[in-house]
């Protein structure tokens, strides 16, 4: 209970130290956010959502992370890959969070663990919250969608337990938001959050490693001011830190992409996610076919267990924000251009490599929650600039 007390002070010191207006209602929102999630993470895992019945990966990171605690007691505390335990494959961080968790409360905690996963999911939602005012003077469309994305039953439920879902969306929200604000003006300590996400998202869904750094790039290469004095001294810094990182980190990054492409196109790859009730069938799905399921699934008609119908609650939402987020984009290519060409930069490889790699609905609603999330941005923006336009005339 300590550590989600600890992490809810650092929640709070977030928000009490940034620029947001109605400090007093995005306090009162995060808390009970995140101590719903607290409350619900007692209890949640015993109830049976989806047709394999109760269990999902996070069985396989506390499992694992009673490993590396073994570990530790031989080798010393330090951050553990698969080069010392090769069973971790790539998806370690949460494994290592956990067992820190328990190493400093001397024993598995289940509400410690699980607030990790809680305090990312709500400082996702607050970096949205901060895009989101930034086209939206009034602040009520923000309050009103940053509260259905800290709510919407997917991502509710996804970071209520240990899953990886929690740390997966903080760093891609947070890639996006620092390359939003490094378009704006040059900051060493955002550059540094960058890289440190992607050091994370390489930890916990490598994968998504490879469609993020054309976001990274193109915070620096956006404006027409990129050659003008110290900001081309702030990217030529930029890059070499970058590439300091890449040969310490992300050393095997070509070989690690190539391998993963290979995997995701595989019959076995296909098979193996086709299993449980919202399996889908996808090799004779053209791409078009598979980024409309990647966006728009589950569909009214579809049959499935409890969790993929809870879900269609969530995504009748999203469609309505899908239509407002188009307006929103149109005003953007108008206004914008240069931000306008960051949403499509951060979009399309992530739905292009969720749409290759499709074959499961009750699996994509789950990992297709950053999409949704930048999405939502736009989605913002348009609604406030159709309520201004109201307002004026």
């Amino acid at each position: 209970m300590l550590i989600a007390i600890l992490l809810y002070a650092g929640l709070l010191a977030v928000i009490r130290n940034s620029e947001s207006c109605n400090r007093l209602k995005i306090i009162l929102l995060f808390s009970v956010g995140y101590w719903f999630r607290i409350i619900l993470s007692t209890f949640i895992r015993e109830v049976s959502f989806f047709s394999h019945g109760i269990g999902g990966d996070y069985i396989l990171y506390e499992s694992l992370a009673e490993d590396i605690l073994v570990f530790w007691k031989q080798n010393g505390l330090h951050y553990v890959t698969s080069e010392s335990l090769p069973w971790l494959q790539q998806t370690d961080l949460p494994s290592n969070m956990i067992a820190f968790v328990s190493y400093v409360s001397g024993g598995y905690s289940r509400i410690g663990s699980a607030s990790i996963p809680a305090f990312f999911a709500c400082l996702s939602v607050f970096l949205l919250y901060q895009l989101y005012r930034f086209h939206d003077e009034e602040g009520v469309v923000s309050i009103w969608v940053a509260f259905f994305t800290l709510f919407n039953l997917t991502f509710l439920y996804y970071t209520s337990d240990t899953y990886k879902d929690g740390y997966v969306v903080f760093f891609v929200v947070a890639i996006f938001w620092s390359s939003f604000k490094l378009e704006q003006k040059s900051s060493l300590w955002i550059l540094a959050l960058e890289l440190c996400c992607f050091l994370g998202l390489w930890h916990v869904r490598h994968y998504l490693v490879y469609p993020m750094v054309p976001v990274f790039l193109w915070g620096f290469l956006g404006r027409n001011e990129l050659l003008s004095g110290r900001r081309a001294v702030f990217m030529c810094f930029a890059l070499l830190v970058a590439y300091i990182v890449y040969l310490f980190f992300f050393h095997d990054f070509g070989e690690n992409m190539e391998k993963t492409w290979g995997i995701i196109q595989s019959e076995s790859w296909h098979r193996e996610l086709q299993g449980g009730g919202s399996g889908v069938d996808s090799s004779e799905f053209s791409f078009p076919v598979k980024a409309f399921y990647t966006l728009f699934s589950p569909l009214p008609w579809q049959s499935g267990g409890l969790g993929l119908q809870v879900g269609k609650l969530d995504v009748f939402i999203w469609y309505y924000l899908y239509f407002q987020a188009a307006t929103g984009f149109k005003q953007l290519l108008g206004k914008d251009r240069i931000v306008a060409m960051l949403f499509v930069v951060a979009l399309l490889p992530i739905i292009g490599a969720y749409a290759i790699s499709f074959s499961n609905i009750g699996l994509i609603v789950r990992q297709r929650i950053p999409i949704l999330f930048l999405i939502s941005i736009l989605a913002v923006w348009g609604k406030a600039h159709k309520s201004a336009t109201r307002v004026k005339s």
